[in-house]
């Protein structure tokens, strides 16, 4: 999918189409739930301003010559690379891109040595794991949010309806995190005690003590730096805890990203234990 933040919202009409063609495929509210699952489609990229200029969508890591592709406003495939210099950001195509057109690194997908390198598997990886999750879920909500990469998301209303409709009062944040320190990739998932932000405690621990008494594969992760969505769902007025759960990558937001197929099966695992003991 095509997703910079800006357009993450159009996801949601594609999976409603989806829904109300094939039934039950994307009716991601399961059983009984008491537990919900968030991932975010949105990833980073630049909007084409003027003169060729190019600005950030959230915290995109600059590659010279990286491919980007995009589509203008009639829906036109568009395709350029990234150049920069000390006093700006812009694209190399010599014709003139539509202004406000939306561009993301080039997904180009390469396996080596159980290593997966694309760009945008931040946060692809979490919904693909949601899906996957989806074919045997029995009680449970997965919920793909929309504007996580410049905190300008959809949350607050998300949490507000899942907790009004459904009484759902513990959450998970399905992301990835940097391959850094003790993290390291192919180990399993991280959960996170904290990071910049600061979370109940008690429901962290309750989802590290199952995870520990079931012998899964994970990480613990602790540090001061770094987000999620667990930000807003933290800051809601709503009671509602959340724990944080991202597989480790290395470069982040850039066309680069790398992640081991080992952290697959081991989130998978480490979700449907989550699902079925909290």
């Amino acid at each position: 999918l095509f997703m910079p933040s800006q357009l993450a919202q159009s996801a949601r009409a594609l999976f409603l189409a989806n829904r109300a063609r094939r039934k039950r495929l994307f009716d991601l509210v399961f059983g009984k739930p008491k537990l919900a699952l968030f991932a975010h489609l949105d990833n980073v990229g630049f909007t084409v301003g003027h003169n060729k200029q190019l600005f950030p969508i959230g915290g995109v890591e600059l590659i010279k010559n990286a491919k980007l592709r995009g589509f203008d406003n009639n829906d036109k495939p568009v395709s350029t690379k990234l150049l920069y210099n000390s006093r700006k950001i812009y694209h190399a195509k010599k014709d003139i891109i539509e202004l406000g057109t939306n561009l993301t690194y080039l997904p180009e997908w390469k396996v080596k040595n159980n290593q997966i390198t694309s760009g945008n598997i931040d946060d692809k990886f979490g919904v693909f794991m949601g899906l996957h999750l989806a074919k045997n879920l029995k009680n449970g909500i997965i919920v793909f949010s929309a504007g996580e990469e410049v905190d300008g998301g959809n949350i607050p209303f998300l949490i507000k309806y899942i907790h009004e409709k459904y009484k759902i009062k513990n959450t998970l944040v399905l992301d990835v995190t940097m391959e850094e320190h003790n993290l390291k990739m192919g180990i399993g998932p991280a959960v996170a005690i904290r990071d910049e932000d600061i979370f109940d405690r008690k429901f962290i621990q309750r989802v590290i003590d199952t995870l520990k008494k079931e012998k899964a594969t994970y990480q613990i992760a602790v540090g001061d730096e770094g987000s999620s969505d667990g930000k807003a769902i933290a800051h809601s007025p709503f009671p509602v805890n959340t724990a944080f759960m991202g597989a480790c990558i290395k470069n982040i937001h850039s066309p680069f990203e790398v992640i081991h197929k080992n952290d697959f099966l081991h989130t998978l695992n480490c979700l449907n234990i989550l699902f079925k003991k909290l």
